[in-house]
């Protein structure tokens, strides 16, 4: 079931942001192949491909020293303490 998620209306939410237009809250930790990459506070998201690799975007990792890379997974707010929270390092 990886990447099938329900579509049931009732368990979302509507978001209001100046960010995300037309956006809806999803159920905690119904995505749980997305990642949160943070390069000491500037933070894009990633995909989880299998338990050692991760994909995200070009533009975010562009520049950066790997060693200063941190993945967090199993995150729903990333402002609130969650026990869910995994951080790992990044290799390469």
């Amino acid at each position: 079931d990886c990447g099938l998620t329900s579509t049931d209306g009732h368990k979302y939410a509507r978001v209001v942001s100046s960010r995300i237009v037309g956006g809806r809250q999803v159920v905690p930790h119904s995505h749980p192949w997305q990642v949160l990459l943070n390069d000491r506070g500037k933070f894009c998201g990633a995909t989880v491909l299998n338990a050692k690799w991760i994909v995200t975007a070009a533009h975010c990792v562009n520049g950066s020293n790997p060693q200063n890379l941190m993945t967090e997974f199993g995150i729903h707010d990333r402002y609130r303490v969650e026990h869910s929270r995994v951080t790992r390092t990044v290799k390469q």
